[in-house]
């Protein structure tokens, strides 16, 4: 009989406690970086509309430039979580 902090996955495994918590911290992890993402899409949305219509200034390029780096970062690091699970 397994014990309280044990459970039976549909394929017959058993996951202990301490793999359950991982998981649960890598799925925080990967909604928080798939959050940011979202964030930074919204704001690269509207500079890219700023762009076609009135053009950026200085500040606004290099933000968009700042961004569209992070974005790189996050889908990055979103791909090696998902590779992990």
């Amino acid at each position: 009989m397994l014990n309280a902090t044990a459970a039976i996955l549909p394929s017959g495994f058993v996951m202990m406690r301490s793999e359950r918590a991982a998981l649960s911290v890598h799925s925080d992890q990967t909604q928080q970086v798939a959050s940011e993402i979202d964030r930074l899409l919204e704001k690269h949305v509207e500079l890219l509309r700023a762009e076609s219509f009135v053009g950026l200034t200085p500040v606004q390029r290099q933000e968009y430039e700042k961004i569209s780096k992070r974005l790189h970062e996050l889908f990055r690091e979103l791909a090696t979580l998902r590779q992990d699970r």
